[in-house]
């Protein structure tokens, strides 16, 4: 995963810190399984969230980046009301795939 990041946003730093980003999901994810909601039974089926976690935090670092990418391109006026409108977006698009991933029956078209 972390090669495919670092070709993709051609910056071995951006790979590094994206990794890291979900590396560190994993034992606050733990905190809130075993802690929080007190889940003692951990099936097998449930290491696939690990792939699940990776799916989401990789998407996230190529989402943004490309996000970037096409914000460099764009003749703009002021900077900071577009990023913040391009993050909302991202933020947006990311939940919205991610909702939709959870519930195969919902559908927006």
């Amino acid at each position: 995963m972390w090669c495919y990041m670092a070709i993709h946003t051609q910056s071995l730093l951006l790979a590094s810190v994206g990794m890291y980003e979900i590396i560190i999901a994993f034992p606050i994810a733990f905190f809130f399984y075993k802690i929080v909601f007190g889940v003692k039974y951990f099936q097998t089926l449930q290491i696939l969230s690990v792939f699940v976690m990776l799916g989401i935090g990789a998407d996230d670092v190529f989402v943004f980046v490309d996000a970037f990418k096409q914000a460099s391109t764009q003749v703009r006026v002021d900077v900071c009301v577009y990023v913040r409108r391009q993050e909302n977006h991202t933020c947006a698009y990311s939940l919205s795939a991610f909702l939709r991933a959870q519930n195969p029956g919902f559908d927006q078209r």
